[in-house]
């Protein structure tokens, strides 16, 4: 089905009285394009082919039809990943499908928890250096880089971007930060055994609660763990 069409049926079952959050997921479900430009910004909804970025799907769709929708809602959507009380969870997954789904857990713990890791190891190092009474430093992130990978956030981003036929720069967009990200996450997988991607998982999980008291969508977290091993022998 068309872009155009997906998203008429998705107005029209708004103006219908449907339930607005299950008709999005149901739009998302059939939604094939992984990559479009709308209005001058580049939307990549599936990352390496791999990482399903639901949430930026979520916003370009509802894009068009915002007075449509509920205003508080909407935002506890795509900000905190809260949905409202008449969506119950277990159907996100059988709504989105399997492959989606898939794509929807390479995205969280390659792009949302791999952040949540380096976050965690910048404020341990952060403590460290206070401890031993060193205070003149507040950027920790090659340290933290160092720690995660082995190697400076400079040498990563240049290998990433020249992976990508892209010229190095230290600062780069939302939407390249992504990709790198999710590249730095199938790059640690290459050289970590299960117990560390169980432990580095956890940490990065543990860091995401700490800075958000939303609740996760996904609870439980040792299915996911299994999931990460599968990644590991499929993705590198």
């Amino acid at each position: 089905m068309k872009k155009s069409e997906l998203l008429n049926n998705f107005k029209n079952s708004l103006l219908k009285g449907d339930s607005w959050i299950h008709s999005l997921f149901e739009t998302i479900s059939v939604w094939e394009i992984p990559t479009e430009i709308y209005r001058g910004r580049e939307y990549i909804y599936l990352i390496e082919g791999e990482a399903f970025d639901w949430i930026l799907l979520a916003e370009r769709i509802c894009g068009v039809v915002n007075d449509l929708l509920p205003e508080r809602e909407l935002k506890n959507l795509l900000f905190y990943n809260e949905f409202p009380e008449s969506f119950h969870l277990n159907e996100f997954k059988s709504i989105l499908g399997t492959d989606k789904f898939r794509g929807y857990l390479n995205y969280f713990y390659g792009v949302t928890i791999e952040s949540s890791l380096q976050m965690a190891l910048e404020l341990e190092i952060q403590k460290r250096h206070i401890s031993n009474s060193f205070t003149d430093m507040n950027d920790f992130t090659d340290d933290a880089y160092f720690e995660i990978y082995g190697k400076s956030r400079e040498e990563l981003l240049k290998s990433f971007l020249l992976q990508k036929g892209d010229f190095y720069r230290n600062e780069i967009s939302l939407q390249r930060l992504k990709e790198f990200t999710y590249w730095l996450f199938k790059y640690r997988l290459s050289f970590s055994d299960s117990a560390k991607i169980a432990s580095d998982t956890q940490k990065g999980l543990l860091q995401l609660e700490k800075m958000s008291k939303k609740k996760l969508i996904l609870a439980e977290k040792e299915l996911n763990y299994n999931d990460l091993v599968l990644l590991k022998n499929s993705l590198v």
